[in-house]
Order: C-alpha cells, then structure tokens, then sequence
C-alpha cells in the first residue's frame, strides 16, 4: 500500500528517490488513514469492536483487554480520536504515528530491495 500512501500526500512512483521525510501534517494524516485500514484489516479477520460494558471492564483493568484480544474483541477498533492508552501508559495512536512516521524509509528500502 506504500504507492497508495504517497499518491495521497501527492507523491509518485518517480518520488521514491527524493521521498525521505514528511511533514507532521503528513505524517498526522498517513496516521489516521493507517489507523482506519487496520480496524477494517481487523475487523475482516474476524475481531469486533467492545461494546460499552466491556470498554467499562477494561478501561478499570487494562489486562483485560488480552483476553477480550483471544476472543476476538478489540478495544483499540474505534475511532482514530477515540484510541487510549493501553497497559504501557501510551496512546494507542503512538504506534500509527511511529509507524507512519517510517514510510520513507520503508518505501526507500522496499525499492532497493526490489531493483537490487
């Protein structure tokens, strides 16, 4: 989905050579575009978004979302504002913009990778 990513932030296929960094404005978008595709991603692999209740259980201990994970109900499938911290005291939306963040250098070595 690299190709997707650029065209959406105006890039091209011939850009992969002077695409080395994003602008926070672009990285905050990749960020929640990335976020919406994994909760479909999930969601196609058979999780399911908690339902109140289970928000409420987990967000008074947060270990319980492991074992709501092995039953194939995912607190983090919501809405990319709405993500919260998990057990390490982060924000969820952490690991999208981390992620995102890496897209030039992933892009760049997928191409070295490729044309050898």
């Amino acid at each position: 989905t690299l190709s997707a990513k650029m065209r959406s932030l105006g890039h091209n296929d011939t850009d992969w050579e002077k695409f080395y960094g994003m602008t926070a404005n672009e990285i905050a978008v990749i960020a929640e575009v990335e976020h919406n595709r994994w909760n479909v991603e999930e969601m196609l692999l058979g999780f399911r978004p908690v339902t109140q209740e289970q928000e409420k259980e987990i967000e008074s201990d947060i270990s319980r979302k492991k074992a709501y994970k092995a039953e194939f109900i995912h607190y983090d499938i919501r809405a990319y504002r709405d993500l919260r911290p998990d057990d390490s005291g982060r924000n969820v939306n952490t690991y999208d913009i981390c992620l995102s963040s890496a897209i030039p250098l992933i892009a760049k070595t997928f191409m070295e990778e490729r044309n050898g």
